[in-house]
């Protein structure tokens, strides 16, 4: 009997080191993770910008925002951009879309890394265009160069 005593003992004593101890070993795993899935917050720098108008084909996206300066300008997204550079995000539901479509651009100095167009439209695009020889040459050049160039 004194036997049995001196076991449950034991076994309740190491239930109450164990969940401490585990909750310990899981905060030590997941922090390692959540620092290296940070994308150098410190250094990324995130600005937002009204769009008046964007258009999509299967050539890209030509969307004109407006700068600080209040100023409209003309972004040319190549098709081949989707996905690595650019994204079409739709507004969440219930939240008031009345600044929306709007760009959110990630920098990391003067460098685009990302774009995000967030839109209220369940499609990508606002309108289907076609866009004559002047856009596509614009298009063909932003692919040439390989980055997203933009004027703020």
């Amino acid at each position: 009997m004194e036997k049995r005593i001196r076991t449950q003992q034991g076994e309740n004593y190491m239930k109450r080191i164990s969940i401490p101890f585990a909750l310990i070993v899981l905060a030590a795993m997941i922090v390692p993770f959540t620092v290296l899935s940070q994308d150098d917050l410190e250094d990324v720098t995130i600005r937002t910008l009204p769009i008046d108008y964007y258009a999509s084909s299967s050539d890209g996206v030509k969307i004109m925002y407006r700068g600080f300066d209040n100023e409209q300008r003309y972004l040319y997204l190549p098709k081949s951009f989707e996905g690595t550079k650019y994204r079409f995000v739709m507004a969440p539901k219930g939240v008031a879309a009345s600044g929306l479509p709007a760009l959110i651009v990630r920098m990391r100095g003067k460098e685009v890394i990302f774009i995000d167009i967030y839109t209220k439209y369940l499609r990508s695009s606002a309108s289907i265009a076609n866009f004559d020889e002047e856009d596509l040459t614009r298009f063909r050049a932003a692919e040439e160069k390989g980055k997203i160039e933009m004027v703020f």
